[in-house]
């Protein structure tokens, strides 16, 4: 049987990555409401996924490093972080 959560809890995950702009890695800082698996994936402009780790989320912060970023060409990429709370996804500034 399923539960209604509170209506005072926040469900929504907060994503932000550091540094902004990046030359050769980000550590993408999300702040998790509940507990459980997400995906982080890098992705171009297009929507190809360049890069994706898959995480654990514990209730709070959480951080997760994407690196070996230097050979990306400079321009703009999304950030994307998927789980059962949902999808948000940040935009992100490549830097040579």
């Amino acid at each position: 049987k399923l539960q209604a959560l509170p209506a005072d809890i926040n469900v929504e995950l907060r994503v932000k990555a550091i540094p902004n702009p990046f030359s050769e890695g980000i550590s993408v800082l999300v702040e998790s409401p509940l507990e459980g698996k997400a995906e982080v994936s890098l992705l171009e402009m297009t929507g190809r996924v360049i890069t994706t780790k898959t995480i654990v989320l514990t209730k709070g912060d959480n951080s997760v490093s994407l690196s070996g970023l230097s050979r990306l060409a400079s321009g703009s990429y999304f950030v994307r972080v998927r789980s059962a709370q949902g999808q948000k996804t940040t935009l992100v500034v490549k830097q040579n």
